[in-house]
């Protein structure tokens, strides 16, 4: 009877064990998307079916917000004033531009392969020209591009192929952003954007960190990871309710599209951070995983899934998740004056693109 009492203890002790290891998270209170649409706003755009192509940002000058879209590919730049949606500038471009900045119309900077960085206006006169580190063998510079308090932020990049899992592994061990002056962007001040130790265990997605740069902080996501970074330093885990363990690579299939498409769609994964500075709020984008193959023999993409914006405070403390429908776009979200504005898809018109403005 002792022996029983015994093992019954030690059975009892492990239990409690092991329920302590098991990280436990707090459920996000849940809300549909519905009850926070303020407005819905159309935007006439030919290249529909392109649109996801291109690159976009918002940029404000006095009270009116505008949509930069580049066309890198026709090396063209449409403004548009979000107020109305009409067309206030539609110019080209020349050069192979990697990644733009707009701050004004006549403040626009432009980083281009070569690692130089102009500043010019929506005529592209060039006004001023900086060369950040010149590219090498082993690296090269690359979007994003974030041009703030004269200090400038790039993507920094091997350019060898993540064929092997030492190359896999050294990669995930580095920096992926840098930072310079303008006065001196020769001189790299800082590095950014380094994966988490969790990278260096898992043959996860290779795509760089999100950034984004509030007043002097550099804030930093990754894709599967809950974590964010300020600074380089942990800050908050920000987790959705939907989060799972995903699905490490296959690193001889790791530039295989087919492949690559499938892992998109059945893995779930965090996107940008954004801060909305006239709430004091930030939201952090999440993208539901779902089924690659369909029992009629179709295929899903990432965009089949649902989404989900994890709202906190200005001290990463989780106020709500608000879910959305597979129809939004998640990665084409803005802040304005109106409030959040997000992307969503209307297959039943090709001629516009439609906007939701959210107050979150």
């Amino acid at each position: 009877m002792q022996f029983k009492g015994f093992r019954c203890g030690l059975s009892i002790i492990l239990l409690l064990i092991i329920s302590c290891s098991i990280q436990k998270y707090d459920k996000n209170p849940e809300f549909s998307h519905v009850e926070f649409i303020t407005e819905t706003k159309k935007m006439p755009f030919q290249n529909n079916d392109d649109y996801y192509q291109f690159r976009k940002q918002t940029f404000r000058v006095d009270s009116i917000y505008y949509l930069s879209i580049w066309d890198l590919r026709n090396n063209n730049l449409t403004i548009f004033n979000i107020d109305n949606f009409e067309i206030v500038v539609n110019n080209n471009f020349t050069g192979l531009v990697s990644a733009s900045e707009i701050h004004h119309f006549d403040t626009i900077f432009l980083l281009y392969r070569d690692g130089r960085v102009v500043q010019t206006d929506t005529s592209f006169h060039i006004y001023k020209e900086w060369q950040l580190e010149p590219a090498s063998e082993k690296y090269h510079i690359g979007e994003p591009l974030y041009i703030a308090n004269n200090h400038v932020y790039a993507g920094y990049y091997p350019n060898h192929p993540l064929v092997t899992k030492e190359r896999l592994t050294d990669y995930f061990s580095k920096p992926t952003i840098i930072e310079a002056s303008l006065d001196n962007p020769n001189i790299i001040l800082n590095y950014y954007g380094k994966f988490p130790e969790v990278y260096l265990k898992h043959n996860y997605d290779v795509t760089p960190c999100r950034i984004a740069i509030i007043d002097n902080d550099v804030i930093t996501s990754f894709k599967e990871t809950d974590n964010i970074y300020m600074n380089n330093k942990f800050v908050a885990s920000i987790r959705s309710n939907y989060f799972t363990k995903n699905i490490e690579q296959d690193i001889t299939k790791i530039y295989d599209e087919e492949y690559k498409k499938k892992r998109a769609t059945e893995n779930c994964k965090y996107g940008s951070v954004l801060y909305n500075h006239y709430t004091g709020h930030y939201y952090r984008m999440f993208h539901f995983a779902t089924k690659y193959y369909n029992k009629d023999g179709t295929v899903n993409s990432s965009m089949d899934a649902k989404k989900s914006i994890i709202v906190t405070d200005k001290d990463f403390n989780v106020l709500k998740e608000v879910i959305l429908p597979p129809e939004y776009f998640i990665y084409d979200s803005y802040i304005t004056h109106k409030g959040l504005m997000i992307k969503r898809e209307n297959n039943n018109d090709k001629e516009n693109i439609y906007f939701d403005f959210f107050s979150l």
